[in-house]
């Protein structure tokens, strides 16, 4: 019995606010693709959840659903900023000249340029290209601050790009 109210609870949402929904997160994300993700994980919150209310159309009803859309549109936000902030720490440079010419460093950077480059920046740079660390746990591996962190690599990054450009880096 439950269950059927359940369905039919969810089925009438569908219908009522589907479109809401996606218009909500779509404004929050700016982003078609993710919107339609948001509305997706709105959804299976609400079919997981056990609040159901008799009338979907009731003014209770309207403000759960924005909730649960806001928060599922938040979330999708909030994933895509951390993996950019990923993104931008790798790097989004190309080296010059004959250098690499992708949208991140190379996690095979030839290691006749990284030993050119002084060690705790050949370090950070291992850390975070190599083995894939977050800033966070080469801060703990190095035992350093992450803005130590993120501030070695950007300096790494130039020294590298210097480097496979032929000019010298001492720092």
């Amino acid at each position: 019995m439950f269950r059927d109210a359940k369905a039919n609870f969810i089925e009438a949402c569908y219908e009522l606010y589907e479109k809401k929904m996606y218009y909500l997160a779509l404004k929050i994300l700016k982003d078609e693709m993710a919107a339609e993700d948001s509305v997706h994980n709105a959804f299976v919150k609400l079919i997981e959840g056990i609040v159901i209310f008799s009338d979907p159309e009731s003014d209770d009803c309207k403000k759960y659903i924005i909730t649960v859309t806001k928060n599922a549109a938040i979330d999708i936000y909030r994933k895509k900023k951390k993996e950019m902030e990923r993104l931008y720490l790798v790097g989004e440079e190309s080296f010059e000249n004959g250098g690499y010419q992708g949208d991140m460093v190379d996690r095979e950077v030839p290691e006749e340029y990284l030993t050119k480059i002084p060690s705790k920046y050949q370090t950070v740079i291992r850390c975070i290209v190599i083995d894939e660390m977050s800033v966070k746990e080469a801060a703990r591996y190095l035992e350093i601050s992450e803005s130590a962190v993120r501030k070695r690599y950007e300096r790494a990054r130039k020294m590298l790009r210097d480097v496979m450009n032929g000019e010298n880096t001492d720092e």
